[in-house]
């Protein structure tokens, strides 16, 4: 009897320290360790590449911010040095130049131009690009100086062609009329000069003549610009008050 009680006893104190030494045991959870998806821009062997959660974009263009502008070839680098014509966002074709960091070369907005422009040398020819990126034609007006520049249909700056429309602006930009003859025919010599624009009127608060002669604005309305004449009702007269982007 006795040595039953003994190994009841010494049974029960085995159970106790199991049971303390359970319950001391802190609870460890379980974790799975994931890689992380790669997203964005990332240098890899000294070329630039840009991921959609894990995966490499190829042929495609991608806007990183308004000044950060890359396109990722069929290897999915970033294209460098080069000239290329891309569909953007509006299914439209244009060109773009990506430099030697693949950036392609925007245009800053000035006080919130969209119509501004800059202009770049490449391989010896300078080049006209706008606020998106894209190569520019025609005629345009730098947002700050107010200057009109002409460029060709492949983006090239046309330095003979933006002397002659400089010149024709200057003929008459910020004269007021010392008679009653004198600029009655600005608007014609304008819209000659500078071709298709569309015409929009509003009432003056510009006095350049007497007060009661009344005055409108005519805004000569171009694809990338503006111009904007004070017309005299009395006397049919022109003053051209200003030139500047859209």
């Amino acid at each position: 009897m006795y040595q039953i009680k003994k190994w009841k006893k010494l049974l029960l104190y085995v159970l106790l320290v199991c049971m303390i030494q359970t319950t001391a045991l802190p609870f460890i959870p379980s974790v799975t360790v994931e890689a992380a998806v790669k997203n964005g821009l990332k240098t890899e062997n000294g070329k630039l590449y840009y991921y959609k959660n894990g995966v490499k974009v190829t042929k495609q263009l991608i806007r990183i911010n308004a000044a950060k502008i890359y396109f990722f070839g069929s290897n999915g680098s970033a294209v460098t040095n080069t000239f290329k014509k891309i569909v953007d966002l509006d299914g439209r074709k244009y060109g773009f130049y990506f430099g030697a960091t693949g950036k392609a070369i925007v245009a800053p907005k000035v006080l919130g131009q969209e119509k501004n422009f800059v202009v770049k040398k490449i391989n010896g020819v300078y080049y006209g690009f706008d606020t998106l990126g894209h190569l520019i034609r025609g005629m345009w007006v730098d947002s700050e100086k107010g200057t009109l520049s002409f460029f060709d249909t492949n983006g090239a700056y046309n330095a003979a062609q933006t002397k002659t429309l400089r010149a024709a602006i200057r003929k008459f930009y910020g004269k007021k009329p010392a008679s009653e003859t004198g600029y009655k025919n600005v608007y014609t010599y304008l819209k000659t000069a500078l071709g298709k624009h569309k015409v929009i009127k509003t009432s003056s608060c510009m006095i350049w003549g007497k007060p009661t002669d009344g005055y409108t604005d005519v805004t000569m309305q171009f694809t990338n610009f503006c111009i904007l004449l004070i017309r005299n009702n009395r006397t049919k007269q022109y003053y051209f008050y200003d030139i500047y982007s859209r």
